[in-house]
């Protein structure tokens, strides 16, 4: 499905199974490939990327799934049954991920079976505070900053966006909302009064 360089090693997908192959230095093998784990297979050719020597990834089963040394590990995710039961699994190969390492996220665009066949929505997880986001997003493809010096992206109708650059959509207003969800405190045990929300972003 999908071979990705990382550190100290190549990591190999298939559609089961996650392989390490590493360079032997024997003449005659030159390679060697290693079985890191099964029931982790890639859903895609492009539904992996790695950032800062981990690599992220869906699973055809649905999973989330890290691999940093050791064994593939299955990533917690209270957003799963959400994307599985909506993702069109016929277009799974349309899945893409890429890292935005400056908010140190792995997002993952891919098409929803409510609006068609090309990716119109997004899950992103924070590797560093460990929360996901979820939302509608007309993204295609993405590239990391690094060579640009902000992440870009394309669009399902051919257009580039650069990404983190501003405060605004090009100069318009950017859309946004904020979503709660129902929050288990202890089945009637306490009582919980939100008096103000406080974001971490500005402007």
């Amino acid at each position: 499905m999908r071979g990705l360089a990382s550190r100290k090693t190549n990591l190999v997908w298939t559609d089961t199974a996650l392989y390490s192959v590493s360079y032997l230095g024997d003449p005659l093998l030159v390679y060697g490939a290693e079985l890191l784990g099964v029931g982790c297979g890639l859903v895609g050719p492009n539904a992996a990327c790695e950032v800062n020597g981990a690599a992220y990834w869906l699973s055809s089963s649905g999973e989330f799934f890290v691999y940093s040394g050791g064994a593939p590990q299955i990533i917690p995710c209270p957003v799963k049954r959400y994307v599985s039961d909506n993702l069109s699994w016929v277009q799974a190969d349309k899945i893409y991920c890429g890292s935005n390492s400056a908010n140190n996220e792995v997002w993952w665009f891919y098409p929803d079976q409510r609006d068609g066949n090309e990716c119109s929505r997004y899950v992103a997880f924070n590797y560093v505070e460990g929360h996901w986001t979820i939302g509608t997003w007309d993204r295609t493809a993405w590239a990391d900053a690094g060579v640009w010096q902000h992440p870009i992206a394309t669009s399902a109708d051919g257009y580039l966006y650069f990404h983190e650059r501003l405060n605004s959509a090009d100069g318009g207003p950017i859309t946004a909302y904020l979503e709660s969800a129902p929050s288990d405190i202890g089945d009637g045990d306490a009582l919980m009064a939100v008096l103000r929300i406080v974001p971490d972003f500005e402007d």
